[in-house]
Formats: C-alpha cells, sequence, structure tokens
C-alpha cells in the first residue's frame, strides 16, 4: 500500500514544506496579486468586477483587466479566514487534486500506472510548488484545463452527452479565469469540427464550443456596460504593446539605438492617451502597436519562435529567485546545479512530447484535443514563453509524455517504471 501511493506522498511533502516556507516569509505575492485581491474583495463587497479601489477614481481599464474566475476562487477561500495564507493553502490542495487527477486521467487512457514517472516529473518543475503558494491564478487555472480535458476523456469513453454539458461549464470558468483561454475556445471549437466531419461527434455537439462562445460574448456585454467599449480585456494592449513589441523593437535596434525602443512605447501611449474615450483609447494603443510589428515581422516571428522555445525549455528561474528570499552564495550555487538538471528533465519531456506527435493519429481524439491546448497557449504566450505559462498545461504535455513511454521503443524504460509503481 506505501510502495502504490509513495510517489504521491513525495509530492504531498513538497507542497507541505512549500507551504511551511511561505507561512514564515510571507512571500506569497506579486504584482498581479494585489489586483486579484481587490478584484476578490470587490467581489464579495459590492458584487463589482473591478480590480482597483472603488473609493478611488473609476478606471475603465481596471473593470476588464482581470476576469473574475480567480477573484472568486480567493473570495471562497477567505470564507474560512480572512489571513491570505487561506488562499495558498487552498491553492496548495487543487495543486494536489490535480494531481491526482492527472494519476487518474493516465490509469484510465493507458490501464497502467506511471506515478513514479509523474513524481520525477513535478519534481523537477518547480514552478508548481513556486505558484502553489503564490496569489497567482495559474494552479487554479491548471486545474480548470485539466478537468475539462478529463470531462472529455469520459465522454469518448462512455459515449455520454453528460460529460460535454460538464466540460462547456468548466469552460466558462475557464474563460471567465484567464484571456488566454479565448485561444483555447477557438481551437476547441475546430477540434469539434474536425471530431464531426471524421464522424467521431455528432452534429450536436457543436452546441458545446458554442456554449464558451455565449459566455464570452455575455462577460464582453458586461464589459461593454460597464466602460462602452465591447471586449474581453484590457490586458490585450498593455500585453501587445509592453510583452510583444518592446522585446522585439529590444532586438531589432537595441536599447542603445538613436530612438531607444521605450521612446517608441512612451510616444504610443502619449498618442492613446489623447483620445477621450476608453474604447478609442484601446483601438488606438492596439492599432499602433500592430503597425509598429508589422515593421519587423521577420524579427516578430523568429522572437515568437523562441519563446515558444522557450515555453517549453524554461526551467523556472525566474519563479525560483522571485520565491526564496534568502539568497546566499552557497544556495545560489546549489539552485543552480538544480535548475541546470530541471533544463536536462525538461530536454526529456519535450523529446517525448515531439515523439507523440507521430502517434496521435491512431489514437483516441483526446490526444489530438490535447495537443490542441497545448499549442494554443504556446502560440497565445508568444515571445514571453516561459515556465509560468507552460504550468497550466504541463499535466497534459505529460500525458503526451506516457503516450511515448507506451511505444515498444520505449518498452524497457516504461516497464522499469511499471515495476517500481506496482
Amino acid at each position: 500500500m506505501i510502495k502504490k501511493y509513495f510517489p504521491f506522498i513525495i509530492l504531498l511533502l513538497l507542497h507541505v514544506a512549500g507551504f511551511v516556507y511561505v507561512s514564515q516569509t510571507l512571500n506569497i505575492y506579486l504584482k498581479d496579486s494585489l489586483e486579484y485581491l481587490k478584484l476578490a474583495k470587490n467581489l464579495v463587497a459590492n458584487f463589482t468586477i473591478y480590480s482597483g479601489d472603488l473609493n478611488g477614481p473609476i478606471l475603465p481599464q481596471l473593470v476588464s483587466l482581470r476576469p473574475p474566475g480567480y477573484g472568486a476562487f480567493i473570495a471562497f477561500a477567505k470564507i474560512f479566514s480572512t489571513n491570505n495564507l487561506a488562499i495558498v493553502l487552498m491553492q496548495g490542495l487543487v495543486s494536489l487534486m490535480s494531481i491526482a487527477l492527472l494519476l487518474k486521467t493516465i490509469n484510465k487512457l493507458f490501464k497502467t500506472n506511471y506515478s513514479y514517472f509523474i513524481a520525477v516529473a513535478f519534481l523537477f518543475f518547480p514552478s508548481q510548488i513556486v505558484y502553489t503558494n503564490m496569489i497567482m491564478s495559474e494552479i487554479f487555472f491548471q486545474f480548470l484545463i485539466l478537468l475539462f480535458v478529463y470531462l472529455h476523456m469520459l465522454y469518448f469513453t462512455k459515449g455520454k452527452s453528460k460529460h460535454l454539458v460538464l466540460a462547456s461549464i468548466c469552460l466558462c470558468f475557464m474563460l471567465l479565469t484567464k484571456p488566454v483561454s479565448l485561444f483555447i475556445l477557438i481551437c476547441y471549437s475546430l477540434f469539434v469540427i474536425i471530431q464531426i466531419s471524421l464522424k467521431q461527434m455528432s452534429l450536436s455537439t457543436l452546441m458545446y464550443p458554442i456554449i464558451g462562445i455565449i459566455c464570452l460574448l455575455s462577460y464582453q456585454y458586461y464589459n461593454y456596460e460597464k466602460t462602452e467599449y465591447f471586449h474581453y480585456s484590457s490586458i490585450t494592449s498593455t500585453y501587445l504593446l509592453n510583452y510583444q513589441l518592446l522585446p522585439t523593437l529590444n532586438y531589432h535596434s537595441g536599447i542603445f539605438a538613436e530612438n531607444p525602443p521605450q521612446q517608441k512605447i512612451d510616444t504610443i501611449n502619449e498618442l492613446a492617451e489623447k483620445e477621450t474615450t476608453f474604447k478609442d483609447y484601446s483601438k488606438k494603443r492596439i492599432s499602433l502597436t500592430v503597425a509598429e510589428i508589422k515593421k519587423t515581422p521577420g524579427t516578430f516571428l523568429w522572437l515568437t519562435t523562441l519563446g515558444v522555445f522557450n515555453f517549453f525549455f524554461d526551467p523556472g528561474k525566474w519563479d525560483v529567485y522571485e520565491f526564496i528570499i534568502d539568497k546566499h552564495e552557497a544556495y545560489n550555487g546549489a539552485l543552480l546545479i538544480f535548475l541546470w538538471i530541471v533544463l536536462f528533465f525538461k530536454l526529456v519531456v519535450f523529446s517525448l512530447f515531439v515523439y507523440s506527435l507521430t502517434l496521435i493519429k491512431k489514437q483516441s481524439p483526446i490526444f489530438l484535443l490535447i495537443l490542441f491546448i497545448v499549442l494554443s497557449v504556446a502560440l497565445a504566450t508568444g515571445i514571453t514563453g516561459s515556465a509560468r505559462f507552460h504550468l497550466p498545461v504541463y499535466p497534459l504535455v505529460l500525458i503526451l509524455c506516457v503516450l511515448s513511454l507506451q511505444h515498444p521503443n520505449f518498452r524497457l524504460f516504461t516497464d522499469n517504471f511499471k515495476q517500481h509503481s506496482d
């Protein structure tokens, strides 16, 4: 019995250690955390979606800056305690639920136990523990994505439409948690259309992505009512400007150019601020940003490609160093060695992921759905690809890794894991 659950016990202890650490350091906040906390407070006090101080000037961009999903999660966690540590404690439970659900999904798909492989995979993925113990939406979002996939797996194995109904509700929660879900919705719609054309799904199943579209449009209408601008999230213009255009300009001309990139960013902001409405301000900001990106399409595409690779290979150095407060020299050396090991393991995971692409065609449609979700998030992240953005889909990548391990080419390796897991 102990041998069977040993990998999960190790991961449980790792989560406990992470929580004990932050309970001493209280290092659970990033810039985004404060916005989420304000959102949760406003949801409870005024039933209002707003990521700022309601007692100050109301800024339209703060209405749609953060969708309400994670704010609602925070509000739920604070029912049990007003201490913000209750949030990370709840996230620890959600993280463990995700791992347990991943193990259950793998067991149902492959009829075998890969718990040791999964344990190693999470031991060498430090971002999981870092964001479990920070007030950030990644862990909650990870669980929603995995639950969405699990429900589809049940549909493809049992053929019951109730699982698609639940999955569509889950999709709505995803859309109300992180804006990147828009790309998942697009790929999911494409997936359903493909499966209908292959007669793997009935025409009526098209209603399930439509439910997601209706949810998205409803939320956009809410934003329109509050800001007079029909849109999903105000973070879009900031993301394009500061995290897509700025790196492109830095790479193309350099920070010491005659006209430094930051000067161009400031100019775009100044021109946008001349607009009299939030709608015109946002559209001006986006249009000017896109126009600048179009001037150097080769550089932008190259950096996006590098970003996608970084999405898979980033060992999470920034995450770890942001999480750990006491960074004396000896500790830094040990961390550096650990991160090199993480990088090597990520190379192994990526190799298995790539190999799985050759196997998906002959497998259950669930694997194609998994691939679509992973690629949609990777491409949406673009230039800013990192371990943090990889985290929500990391369990899905591991499912595809196990698909590769099932192949006869990896049988010796697979049998070794089975002997330890059984």
